[in-house]
């Protein structure tokens, strides 16, 4: 847009607001800058209220931010909630700060849970459970069972869950029927495995899906052992024994671990016990072997290992050799997936074939679980919520609402 004189007209943002959605996005000066196609001294000086951006430099701000537009046009910055406390101590290092697409996630998780929040009495009528409440000095055992004994499901109702995602699509419409959200998220491993947003109404857990199947249901539950100690907070290598960060930080996730490891495999079950038996002696450093007991119970190689330590079948010497032995090789592993990606992807290029992402559809299944669609979708087909409030849960646009459908129908069909 242009003035008579063929000079682009400025926009009227706030300086203050400009530089309050750049620093709590995590996004730099330089980088901002490159997105919006100008240099560093001319964000600056909007920050500044020096000068003014264009429209078109705003619009390209608020893509780069991922904030309304109108965002940039408020009187003073909106009063942010207080930052999820950093609970990672194991490939990071507390301090460090988190990423802007890491910030991007964790706002989108608040959004959806203060959403669900307002909206739970029409989507969930008549359901509400109380979550268990747990401190950190309590025994991490005996408070899995009494999540297990409230969830209501038999060890052998888990193995039968699907084996490709281990069961995650099951324990995320279980433990939503508990009233817990869950929220994917799809992020390089090392910035964060899981999150965990505490919410009276709306207690919320989020799980990576860049992770190994087996990791995110671990991942899942460790998140919730932080919501049952009431802590918000980013997580990281939840499987190994953290040795970074605050005395209070390891003791919550030395908690959250074994709570999570105790509810997946319980130590007093018959087929736990003749499976730790049969792995007992030279078969427990044996990743493949171990690897295959493990996914019957639908759990990761680690929780079998660690509950093995738990039993006394295993030293803790043993264990953490084993399981550094474990890590480098998955990691080597983790490598040389990512090479053949890369790999891919430059063919796919080279050869002009077009790279796909997921779609809105699939983002939506994934990030929200198809329960949380369902109910949604259910509301705005019985009028109880209307189709704005059911784009602003559901994070994408009315248009998409039959896709949505058509994929629940078929994952109905399917079993």
């Amino acid at each position: 847009m242009h003035d008579r004189t063929n000079r682009p007209v400025r926009a009227p943002i706030t300086a203050s607001v400009m530089h309050w959605a750049r620093a709590s996005g995590g996004v730099s000066v330089e980088d901002l800058a490159r997105s919006a196609g100008v240099s560093m001294e001319a964000v600056q000086s909007w920050e500044a209220g020096e000068a003014r951006p264009t429209l078109n430099q705003v619009r390209a701000v608020a893509d780069r931010l991922k904030r309304p537009l109108a965002t940039f046009f408020l009187p003073a910055p909106p009063e942010d909630p207080p930052l999820a406390p950093d609970f990672r101590t194991v490939r990071n290092r507390p301090g460090e700060g988190y990423s802007a697409e890491l910030l991007l996630e964790l706002r989108k998780a608040r959004f959806l849970q203060s959403r669900f929040a307002e909206e739970r009495e029409v989507l969930q009528a008549g359901q509400r459970g109380d979550l268990l409440k747990f401190e950190v000095s309590d025994d991490p055992g005996e408070c899995a069972a009494r999540m297990r004994r409230q969830l209501g499901l038999s060890l052998e109702e888990q193995m039968a869950f699907r084996l490709n995602d281990c069961g995650l699509r099951e324990w995320r419409s279980i433990l939503y029927h508990a009233s817990v959200l869950s929220y994917g998220f799809r992020l390089d491993r090392d910035q964060a495995l899981g999150f965990a947003l505490t919410q009276p109404l709306a207690p919320l857990a989020a799980i990576n899906l860049a992770a190994a199947p087996p990791q995110r249901v671990f991942t899942l539950f460790h998140e919730l052992g932080h919501l049952c100690l009431g802590l918000s907070g980013v997580s990281d290598a939840v499987t190994e024994e953290p040795h970074y960060g605050a005395a209070n930080v390891r003791q919550a996730e030395v908690f959250c671990n074994r709570f999570a490891s105790s509810l997946l495999l319980p130590l007093d079950h018959r087929r736990v016990i003749a499976a730790m038996d049969d792995l007992a002696g030279e078969n427990t450093a044996d990743d493949h072997r171990v690897g295959m007991v493990a996914s019957r119970f639908r759990v990761s190689k680690y929780v079998l290992l660690h509950r093995m330590r738990d039993s006394g079948r295993l030293d803790r010497i043993q264990a953490n050799r084993i399981i550094g032995t474990w890590v480098a090789l998955d990691d080597e592993r983790e490598e040389q997936r990512k090479e053949r990606e890369r790999e891919k992807r430059e063919r796919d290029k080279a050869d002009g074939r077009p790279i796909f992402g997921l779609t809105p559809v699939q983002n939506a299944l994934s990030a929200l679980g198809s329960d949380i669609v369902r109910d949604v979708l259910t509301a705005v087909d019985g009028g109880r919520i209307g189709e704005r409030e059911a784009a602003d849960l559901l994070q994408t646009s009315a248009k998409h609402f039959g896709g949505l459908s058509e994929k629940l129908a078929a994952a109905r069909s399917h079993g």
